[in-house]
């Protein structure tokens, strides 16, 4: 396995697996305008610059991994709360020809509750609760990775 992804998974199992989300948290700026590249699940940090996102246990205000005070003077918290859920099934999106990671779910046990995070470009979109089963998603030039339960990673 390339190392790329093997860097992959060992952040998603640290950041994520089996942890409990309780809200996704948005930012705005200091005149209102939402931030697209970053949100928070639970108090996980997600951001993206470029193809590939970054994490972190930390928020802006305790310690700025992200570098946002370089660009923002003020960041206001917007919280939206979801039915919580711990994560146990997690799937990776991934280029088939280069190292870049194109979305992220997450969901707990019997997928009732969950997040999809696709990383497109300097944006991230996110939905909650999806229902409809991603393993029906045309992959085209992409490649899912999964890990449910206590398994280990593999391709899907």
């Amino acid at each position: 396995m390339m190392e790329y992804l093997k860097s992959v998974f060992k952040k998603l199992d640290f950041f994520f697996y089996g942890n409990e989300v309780k809200s996704l948290t948005f930012f705005s700026d200091q005149d209102g305008d939402r931030l697209g590249d970053l949100v928070y699940l639970g108090n996980v940090g997600i951001f993206v610059d470029g193809v590939n996102p970054y994490f972190s246990n930390f928020w802006p205000d305790e310690v700025d991994v992200f570098n946002l005070y370089a660009k923002y003077n003020e960041l206001k918290r917007l919280e939206k709360q979801l039915d919580p859920f711990v994560i146990q099934t997690i799937r990776t999106f991934h280029s088939r020809v280069y190292h870049e990671q194109w979305g992220l779910y997450l969901a707990d046990f019997d997928e009732q509750n969950s997040v999809f995070i696709i990383f497109q470009g300097d944006q991230l979109i996110v939905y909650d609760r999806i229902t409809d089963n991603l393993k029906q998603i045309p992959l085209n030039d992409l490649v899912c990775y999964e890990r449910r339960e206590s398994s280990e990673w593999r391709e899907v």
